[in-house]
């Protein structure tokens, strides 16, 4: 039995049945207290990527999926705690886009508010920056970050988020992730040829 709890929205997920119902497909309860909104987002993009899923009120949720299928649905759980919407949780599954998590540290502390700000930037620029150059899309809760891409945008944007953490000046990381995201770019344009 596998269990977590997600802090902002109160998200608890209990895979209370994983067994093989079909050859290849999972059957899994996943006991939810959250809104309206967060279920009908997971359901749908669930749904669209091939899953039967039953709600049961607002306290759980049965998907049978395909196993490569089922064994996102804890990922996308966690995508809608950050505040994915449907969009964006459709598109990590139908892409077989990579998900991360960066914890920036304990909730409530001072020093966290002051790096998730530094992280978003004003106007929300270094968070714009980091996005743009690593083809990402970042979620923020109160004390971690949810990154959403591809599997080397996911690392670049992963990196420049641990320096910022580090106290590193955000000006002098968006200039690295801007040389590796080029020397990538040149590895891949070799390959090519």
């Amino acid at each position: 039995m596998t269990e977590f709890e997600g802090g902002r929205r109160g998200v608890k997920e209990v895979i209370a049945k994983s067994a093989p119902v079909a050859k290849g497909w999972c059957t899994g309860t996943f006991g939810i207290s959250a809104t309206g909104r967060y279920i009908s987002s997971v359901r749908a993009a669930l749904e669209r990527a091939g899953a039967v899923v039953e709600v049961d009120g607002q306290t759980s949720l049965r998907v049978r999926a395909p196993q490569e299928l089922f064994v996102r649905v804890g990922d996308v759980l966690r995508l809608a705690h950050f505040g994915a919407d449907r969009r964006l949780l459709a598109e990590y599954l139908e892409k077989d886009e990579y998900y991360s998590e960066v914890t920036v540290g304990e909730e409530g502390k001072a020093r966290v508010y002051s790096t998730m700000g530094r992280l978003i930037g004003t106007s929300g620029s270094t968070k714009k920056k980091i996005e743009e150059l690593s083809a990402t899309k970042l979620l923020f809760s109160d004390s971690a970050v949810a990154i959403v891409g591809n599997y080397e945008g996911v690392e670049i944007a992963r990196r420049a988020i641990e320096e910022i953490i580090k106290g590193k000046p955000q000006s002098s990381v968006v200039t690295g992730m801007a040389k590796r995201f080029e020397a990538i770019k040149r590895k891949e344009g070799e390959r090519m040829r």
